[in-house]
């Protein structure tokens, strides 16, 4: 498939030996804020890049938090509440994220 095909190519570019998971991290969430609105709260989209490790989660906690000043923007405050949900409550045997990963956003849920 077209999505396990750019999974593979980029984890392949978080390989020590290609740029590492740093840079690849920092590019990818980069390039999930800098996205179009459909891309950029696509829970798929982003669940897969989450679960894949290719997102930096500190840098894309503060983004999310950001954008939830206020709670103007049902369609962010709705992905955020998805995201918590799915990490947080349903699959909190996974530990892929963390509680300490979402602090900003869980506070401005609240």
């Amino acid at each position: 498939r077209y999505r396990d095909a750019n999974l593979l190519i980029l984890k392949a570019l978080a390989d020590q030996r290609a740029y590492g998971p740093n840079w690849t991290s920092r590019q990818v969430t980069v390039a999930i804020v800098d996205a179009r609105d459909e891309i950029k709260w696509n829970i798929d989209a982003v669940d897969a890049l989450i679960r894949s490790q290719l997102v930096n989660l500190f840098d894309y906690d503060k983004f999310l938090a950001a954008c939830l000043d206020g709670g103007s923007n049902p369609q962010v405050v709705n992905f955020a509440m998805i995201l918590a949900k799915i990490y947080l409550i349903d699959d909190r045997s996974n530990a892929q994220l963390f509680e300490s990963d979402l602090f900003g956003t869980i506070e401005m849920l609240v």
